[in-house]
């Protein structure tokens, strides 16, 4: 039986992570996944409204060009499931589970997620 982890994408960086999966923030430790869907939608509506401006403006990233929507507010965000038998095969290091009683079960790797892992995604509104 497959393992799924799921993880909340902001609406503005959807793109880039279907096309090339899923990287630790520069300042970030790792990516978490979360074993349960529902809170990953708890957090998903949590972080994901903004406001920015409607236009694009174009970033390097780690030596990579993105266009990055500035200033429009969103109302929507996508929840990822990731296949975790497959995030095991393209790993170096296994993700580990983390199953604490006070907060919700979790994955956590400090490996870019590739985007095959990616097995569906959802848009969820706000």
């Amino acid at each position: 039986m497959t393992i799924f982890a799921f993880i909340p994408i902001y609406a503005w960086e959807y793109e880039s992570v279907i096309e090339e999966g899923i990287r630790p923030y520069k300042d970030d430790s790792g990516i978490v996944m979360f074993h349960d869907k529902k809170e990953a939608i708890k957090r998903g509506i949590k972080e994901s409204k903004i406001k920015v401006f409607d236009e694009l403006i174009e970033l390097d990233i780690e030596g990579e060009k993105h266009k990055i929507p500035v200033f429009a507010e969103y109302d929507y965000f996508y929840i990822a499931s990731i296949d975790m038998d497959l995030l095991k095969e393209q790993s170096n290091s296994a993700p580990q589970l983390a199953d604490f009683e006070d907060i919700p079960k979790l994955w956590f790797t400090r490996e870019p997620i590739p985007a095959i892992c990616i097995i569906h995604s959802e848009k969820i509104p706000i």
